[in-house]
């Protein structure tokens, strides 16, 4: 009796992917996988992380959580970018030394089982996709939708409203190390610079915002210490924040933005840098046209 042998049914979805590298020392040619992220034919965007804090530590010491810093702000960004863009290799990392490696098509029956073969294959600090997502406290998080996203355009309107000759110093772009990416800073003037960042009081996007902001403190940090830079003489991390009493929150996520503030503040004090917490752009611009005119 002949029968016929059944052949398997070949995976139909196709996708890009690529692995996210790290190079924890700039320009050194080494480099770790701390995500992968991949784009479907329909549409589907999905990255995940694929190193945790508690590897860092273990490999760098106390330098560890400040990477695992790097590496949270870098893949938010990433995903973030993903909403409107399906070309991976056009994402502009915020970050030195976070980068896009090279893009693959791979075929699948869903994504997630694509990008867990692309782990398998680039990320030797990972098991299998299962272990990431239980293993790593880490969560791409969606960008918050709020008025205040638009709060730097709203700064950078009224302090052009009293000085027109300030317009070119918002959003400037500088190059602060030869061949590595470009660094955004929000207000660069003769005598000051300011970075802005917001601190929205909800748990996950708590620590995503707050992770942006130490990112922007890194910014200004790197900045100061160029030999060549000579005239600046003040640098600030300005932030949004809500009204003690504003009754969106609750009593506890208040409590978590005072402790996150106050970390930042920490943080910024150690490089000899200050936070400035402000309650809308009106304060913000004030404080831009007061150091500037200083």
């Amino acid at each position: 009796m002949n029968t016929k042998r059944a052949f398997p049914v070949l995976p139909t979805l196709e996708a890009t992917w690529a692995p996210i590298y790290l190079e924890p020392i700039t320009h050194s040619g080494e480099k770790i996988t701390i995500g992968v992220a991949g784009v479907s034919a329909t549409g589907e965007k999905l990255v995940i992380p694929t190193i945790s804090e508690s590897q860092l530590t273990c490999i760098f010491g106390p330098d560890g959580a400040d990477l695992y810093n790097i590496v949270r702000v870098g893949l938010e960004n990433l995903s973030e970018f993903l909403e409107d863009s399906m070309e991976l290799e056009s994402w502009d990392s915020p970050l030195y030394g976070v980068q896009v490696g090279d893009t693959r098509k791979s075929l699948g029956d869903d994504l997630a089982s694509i990008l867990d073969l692309g782990i398998r294959r680039t990320a030797s600090f990972a098991g299998h996709l299962n272990g990431i997502k239980n293993d790593l406290s880490l969560e791409i998080v969606k960008s918050y939708q709020s008025e205040e996203d638009d709060w730097p355009k709203s700064i950078q309107d009224l302090v052009l409203r009293e000085r027109q000759d300030f317009k070119g110093f918002f959003s400037k772009s500088l190059n602060l190390v030869q061949n590595a990416r470009v660094t955004k800073f929000d207000f660069f003037g003769r005598k000051y610079v300011a970075n802005f960042g917001k601190l929205v009081p909800r748990s996950k996007r708590l620590s995503s915002l707050q992770s942006v902001a130490k990112a922007k403190l890194w910014d200004l940090v790197q900045l100061r210490d160029d030999p060549f830079l000579s005239n600046v003489s003040s640098f600030e991390l300005i932030l949004w924040r809500p009204m003690p009493d504003d009754q969106a929150y609750s009593h506890k996520e208040m409590d978590d933005l005072k402790e996150a503030i106050l970390e930042l503040d920490g943080e910024a004090k150690k490089q000899n840098l200050l936070t400035v917490p402000v309650f809308n752009a009106t304060e913000a611009s004030s404080r831009i046209l007061s150091k500037e005119a200083a």
